[in-house]
């Protein structure tokens, strides 16, 4: 064999092993570029969940009126509730502020004694 046929040779060892570098890294690319696949694919299911339930959610606001519900009344029940409720913590805060002062009478009338 002559030097010029093992140059040849050579040269095509070092393509050849090249390829064989290009043909790992290209296998290893598609085998990332197909995880990525499978997980737009889990994530566009957990989508189509998503958006089926929030389609489902706005047909029942659409026609709440239709199963029994009167949301008008509901509103005005929350409003008389808000109101009473702001009523009573007045009352608790004018109790409280009436059962500190008997507490200190109590202890000026103890601390004399």
């Amino acid at each position: 064999m002559s030097e010029r046929e093992l140059m040849q040779l050579e040269k095509l060892n070092k393509a050849l092993t090249n390829i064989v570098s290009s043909v790992r890294s290209t296998n290893l690319n598609l085998q990332q570029a197909n995880e990525s696949a499978e997980h737009t694919q889990i994530l566009f299911e957990y989508w189509i969940r998503i958006l089926s339930q929030a389609s489902v959610n706005l047909d029942m606001m659409d026609h709440i009126g239709d199963l029994g519900v009167d949301v008008n009344g509901a509103e005005e029940r929350a409003e008389t509730l808000v109101t009473t409720r702001d009523k009573k913590s007045k009352v608790l805060a004018s109790l409280e502020a009436e059962n500190d002062s008997l507490r200190a009478q109590i202890e000026s009338l103890q601390s004399n004694t």
